[in-house]
């Protein structure tokens, strides 16, 4: 009999430690890499939040944060190839996610800042280009007209000169190659002029292109600025209301102490009993572990939105006490029922287990 409860008290600490060590390793890799993203190191904050994942699989926080990082490195590729229109796309990707922690965000809104820049840049080297363009050609028109009277001067000359061809046949001849010479001096004009042009098209369509994608663009980030702006409230009121344990005004049921302490007795009493039980029996080992995960689950699906979900006093002190120390004292005031209510659970899983089934394996004995 005192084996037993021995062993139960062993059981239940064992879970509330480790709850707490892996709490504690997590919020340590979330905050190397957050500060990681900071200094912009984002392969070592890659790896601090693939680590975090590792202590918590399936957060869905420490998920969104590498996602982000992810792009953010991705982003940095586009910007080094100067795919500028796909960086800037990536950039209002991680702009619109709904992370707790604004740290890639932030460094997001700047990428996308120096991608708005360079793409300018880029857009002003090509007008210039254009400029310097439309600017040959006209100086090559104008050597074209400049050319032209004296080509009409030559062939009059050589008109004028037919008659005689016996008397000043050197002449002639010398005239006709420098006649040979401006026609091809001239057709090299219209060569040019007319792959000036072809170029010039080209640089037209190109800037056309790059009008209406930046136009397609410009809406789509006035949509996300509205969207964000639309929806700023209600998020700054989820991250208070949900980031720790709590009643009354601390949660969005405004549930009062004594519904909280009972809902959280209920909750905990339904858990450490399906643990006591899956566990009786050696053979139940491999369901043991898919059977105490889902009833987890279960329980913190129905009781997230009145307590927000202690059933471990380990999960509710950590929250509270990190929220005292950012200034919000109102979680450490109310962790007291999250660590009365789970014991009392508890304690009266055991004895109900104990007088279930102890009672009944005495008798067959």
């Amino acid at each position: 009999m005192r084996f037993k409860k021995l062993l139960a008290l062993i059981i239940i600490s064992t879970f509330l430690l480790t709850g707490c060590k892996n709490d504690k390793k997590y919020n340590e890799y979330m905050e190397e890499g957050q500060q990681a993203v900071k200094q912009e190191q984002y392969e070592d904050a890659l790896d601090y939040f693939e680590s975090a994942l590792t202590e918590k699989d399936g957060d869905t926080e420490a998920t969104s944060l590498h996602t982000q990082v992810e792009k953010i490195l991705q982003v940095e590729a586009k910007i080094k190839n100067k795919l500028y229109d796909e960086a800037i796309e990536l950039c209002n990707e991680i702009i619109k996610s709904d992370s707790e922690s604004s740290v890639c965000r932030d460094a997001a809104q700047s990428l996308k800042s120096q991608c708005e820049k360079l793409k300018e840049e880029q857009e002003a080297k090509s007008m210039k280009a254009h400029e310097e363009n439309i600017c040959k050609i006209k100086e090559l028109e104008q050597k074209q007209i400049e050319t032209e009277p004296r080509v009409k001067e030559l062939e009059q000359k050589l008109v004028e000169q037919e008659g005689k061809i016996t008397e000043k046949e050197t002449l002639l001849k010398a005239q006709k190659e420098e006649l040979e010479q401006a026609k091809a001096l001239q057709n090299l004009l219209l060569a040019q002029k007319e792959e000036l042009e072809a170029k010039n098209k080209e640089i037209i369509a190109c800037l056309k292109k790059q009008k209406v994608l930046q136009d397609s663009l410009r809406q789509t980030s006035i949509y996300h600025f509205f969207h964000q702006a639309c929806t700023k409230a209600d998020s700054k009121i989820t991250e208070e209301k949900w980031s720790s344990n709590g009643y009354l005004e601390s949660t969005s049921s405004h549930i009062s102490i004594l519904g909280a302490f009972v809902i959280e007795i209920i909750l905990t009493f339904v858990f450490v009993f399906v643990v006591l039980r899956v566990t009786k029996k050696a053979e139940n080992g491999k369901i043991a572990v898919f059977v105490i995960g889902l009833t987890l689950t279960l329980v913190h699906i129905f009781g997230i939105y009145y307590t927000g979900t202690s059933v471990n006093p380990a999960r509710s002190f950590g929250p509270a006490f990190v929220s005292a120390l950012l200034g919000n004292t109102a979680p450490l005031k109310q962790v007291w029922l999250f660590i009365a209510a789970p014991l009392a659970g508890a304690v009266i899983a055991v004895l109900v287990y104990r007088f279930l089934y102890c009672g009944k394996s005495k008798k067959s004995e």
